[in-house]
């Protein structure tokens, strides 16, 4: 089946009143919103043309959603599984390493961006390029 996913970074500044206290006591995370309002306004849609969907949440604070984490996890669990050397084993751990360091500084860079340059009044504004895709 072919996947859809739909990716997101979320801040803690944005929630309302009630949500903020579970989000201090550390009984959800940002993205955990993120993860359900995505879910719930996509995956039924999807569902009915036969699609999977995930999301893909991250958080300006570090991090990923706990979608996001299990789909590294048991995708590259996988993938050492069927490593045959341990050279093979060392190369796709450092593949997941990295990919997870991308993510973070992809979303440092936002991050910056946002604050350095769409924050301007210079900038007019508008919303930074994204990176582009390798």
């Amino acid at each position: 089946r072919r996947m859809v996913f739909d990716g997101t970074t979320i801040t803690a500044v944005q929630f309302r009143k009630g949500m903020l206290g579970p989000l201090a006591r550390g009984k959800h995370l940002a993205t955990d919103y993120a993860e359900e309002a995505k879910r719930s306004a996509k995956a039924a849609a999807c569902a009915a043309n036969n699609y999977d969907f995930m999301t893909w949440a991250a958080s300006t604070r570090g991090g990923i959603g706990r979608e996001a984490a299990e789909w590294f996890t048991t995708g590259f669990a996988a993938k050492v599984a069927l490593a045959r050397s341990d050279g093979e084993k060392w190369r796709v751990r450092n593949e997941r390493k990295r990919l997870l360091q991308q993510h973070s500084a992809i979303i440092a860079r936002r991050n910056w961006e946002i604050t350095q340059r769409n924050a301007w009044p210079r900038m007019g504004g508008v919303a930074p390029r994204a990176p582009p895709v390798e």
